[in-house]
C-alpha cells in the first residue's frame, strides 16, 4: 500500500531507533516519500469501535497486540 520505497525507509527508521517496541507516526508526501512526525518508544495504539470504516486496521492491530504479548512473555522469561 505504501510503496517499496516508503517501506524500505520505514524498515531503515526502525534499525535506526533499535527498539524492542516503538513507533513511527509519518505521512507521504507528493512524491511518496516519508515525511516523519515523532518516531519513539511510548506510541499508543487505541483500539477502534466496531464501525466498518476500521475494518482495515483491525488485522494489524491484533498482529501488534500479539507481538507485544509475546514480547513481554519473553522478557519475563528472561
Amino acid at each position: 500500500m505504501l510503496g517499496a520505497n516508503a517501506m524500505d525507509a520505514l524498515r531503515r527508521i526502525a534499525a535506526a531507533l533499535a527498539l524492542d517496541y516503538g513507533g513511527v507516526d509519518f505521512a507521504l508526501d507528493p512524491q511518496g516519500r516519508i515525511v516523519v512526525f515523532e518516531a519513539n518508544a511510548t506510541m499508543v495504539i487505541n483500539p477502534v469501535d466496531d464501525d466498518e470504516r476500521w475494518t482495515y486496521r483491525r488485522p494489524a492491530l491484533g498482529r501488534v497486540a500479539d507481538a507485544v504479548r509475546l514480547m513481554l512473555v519473553e522478557r519475563a522469561r528472561g
